[in-house]
């Protein structure tokens, strides 16, 4: 067969892969070109999903067929499927693989004939299959025949199961054989918008695949960590600190010490607090830890300070080492900072404390390995504002957008153009974008409101230019403290910078002055750095 696109994603699951590479070598003795499979075809119309995906989609003179591919193990019990991959991960949902992939057919069909000609959709039986690459069904259900289900053993001989699953779907549909001008019509029908539709959404799964497994890496300092009671962690933004920390405070919490994981923004403890929950861990500010405190005593076992370069004060020191057990000098802590960058864009940083901590003996671990950002992104901050975020980075990706507008309106005209053509031309879900807006745009009133879809009185100058224009092309949210619990939102999300600290998104607009890198550096440095895959840079020259 002939592949679309000639090799597989770097993403592609290893279940996918196999089939990939058995399907590229299937039919090849017939001498026949007519015989085609396109992988991970997006559809911009689904039954039920708005942006639904085909693993393969086979096109040749048998029809026009869907395979459905699932790796793993897969059983169902009561009408509930559940899909448990090598790791011990498990799915579970109702809709079973052969429902996906007939409602995945008919959308393909749908498409199909409203845009090309009856006399050539007429040729095609159309039908669907289900691979299951790593195992067995111990029974045939009612919702499906044995001919459309291709299990570990078939596998084998994939295009033996090919055949007599062409055969099941023809003797259904009594057609003669599509010819190859009609083959070679729907193809290139299919083939623009595979390629189109593609092209951002799959690089972002492949920053994704390698974020993931560079993130695993960091992980394996963990037990360096461990293995040490007192640890001072340095790296730039996107070197997992803040995972790193997680997974610290949720692993000492587990073995039953007394935990806090303190962090200084706000925002990043609400976030913190709902997604990690354990009745041995707290998490909080430091400023609302000792409130906690000077309420009721308070003593840790274990001490974890994320965003330490903005806690580096004399007082929280002091705080620090009555809180734990040992004290400073003999208990347990670890703490993570930026000292080079991010330092004074929030708190404040005295070098001297940084000094009283060091004395303490702790082990230094420094984090070089950026496992979040693209290698265009990386190399943009270090050209434009001189900073190491360390190395390898998330792999190839897109380019960054960097433009300076003379005016606002035109400069949040082509913010909306852009979010047009990545939410309505590449299918990017709302949720994939945030925009930041620097310090100097936002009035300190704005940071409590919830909704840019709100046209309240609070908005003044920039902040209500953003909200008539912006919000007319999409829903976007202003998350306030209480919604950063739940980030994403289903919508556009839009916030200051400094609320941003610690978090991440797929695609981040980042809104500042033209001389945001001489006064603020820092600011420019964290709102860059939140992007993974696709970064916007607009600078006003004039406010």
């Amino acid at each position: 067969m002939k592949m679309v696109p000639n090799t597989a994603y770097p993403s592609t699951s290893k279940a996918e892969l196999k089939i990939f590479e058995r399907l590229s070598v299937a039919f090849k003795l017939l001498g026949d070109e007519s015989y085609y499979a396109l992988h991970s075809l997006n559809l911009t119309h689904h039954e039920y999903k708005r942006f639904g995906e085909i693993d393969f989609l086979l096109v040749c003179p048998y029809g026009i067929y869907v395979l459905e591919i699932k790796g793993g193990r897969v059983s169902c019990s009561d009408g509930k499927w559940r899909f448990t991959d090598r790791l011990n991960n498990t799915d579970s949902r109702f809709e079973s693989p052969f429902r996906q992939a007939q409602t995945a057919l008919h959308g393909i069909y749908d498409k199909l004939k409203d845009n090309l000609p009856v006399a050539v959709i007429e040729q095609f039986v159309i039908g669907y299959g289900v691979i299951l690459p790593d195992c067995h069904l111990p029974s045939i259900g009612a919702e499906w025949d044995v001919e459309i289900l291709c299990e570990s053993q078939s596998c084998r001989h994939l295009e033996a199961w090919l055949k007599k699953l062409f055969t099941y779907w023809m003797q259904k549909d009594s057609k003669l054989l599509a010819d190859k001008q009609a083959i070679v019509q729907v193809v290139d029908y299919l083939r623009p918008s595979f390629d189109s539709v593609m092209d951002t959404a799959q690089r972002f799964d492949d920053s994704n695949h390698s974020s993931d497994r560079l993130a695993d890496t960091q992980m394996q300092l963990s037990a360096i960590i461990v293995a040490n009671p007192r640890v001072i962690c340095s790296g730039g933004a996107g070197t997992g600190k803040t995972s790193i920390a997680i997974h610290l405070a949720m692993h000492w919490a587990s073995l039953g010490y007394k935990t806090a994981l303190v962090c200084f923004s706000p925002w990043l403890q609400g976030y913190l607090r709902r997604q990690h929950m354990h009745p041995n861990l707290i998490i909080q500010t430091a400023r609302s830890l000792e409130s906690m405190m000077s309420r009721k005593p308070l003593s840790i076992e274990v001490l974890i300070v994320d965003e330490a370069h903005d806690l580096m004060t004399d007082e929280a020191s002091k705080f620090f080492d009555r809180l734990l057990e040992g004290g400073l000098k003999q208990g347990r802590w670890c703490l993570f900072m930026d000292i080079n960058q991010q330092s004074g864009l929030c708190g404040q940083t005295d070098i001297s404390v940084l000094e009283s901590f060091q004395c303490h003996h702790p082990a230094q671990i420094p984090l070089i390995t950026n496992c979040r950002n693209t290698t265009q992104i990386l190399q943009t901050i270090k050209e434009r504002l001189n900073a190491d975020m360390g190395v390898t980075g998330a792999g190839n990706g897109l380019p960054v957008i960097e433009q300076q507008f003379n005016d606002i309106d035109e400069l949040i005209g082509q913010v909306g153009r852009d979010i047009y053509e990545l939410v309505h031309s590449q299918m990017i879900d709302p949720s994939q974008i945030t925009i930041l807006l620097s310090s100097n745009w936002l009035s300190s009133s704005m940071a409590y409101s919830e909704s840019l879809n709100d046209c309240s009185d609070i908005y003044s100058g920039i902040e209500r230019q953003v909200l008539s224009k912006l919000s007319k092309i999409c829903p976007i949210i202003r998350v306030d403290s209480y919604s950063i619990t739940t980030f994403p939102p289903k919508s556009i999300s839009i916030l200051k910078v400094s609320e941003f600290k610690g978090l991440e998104n797929q695609v981040v607009f980042f809104l500042g002055q033209y001389n945001e890198f001489e006064n603020r550096k820092n600011e420019a440095y964290v709102a860059m750095s939140r992007a993974k895959s696709l970064l916007y840079v607009y600078e006003l020259i004039n406010k």
